[in-house]
């Protein structure tokens, strides 16, 4: 898992959200 993109996090929560 590469953290590098700041915006990906906060899509990655939306992902991780929408899965549940």
């Amino acid at each position: 898992m590469k953290h590098c993109s700041w915006p990906s996090r906060k899509q990655a929560i939306s992902t991780m959200t929408a899965r549940g």
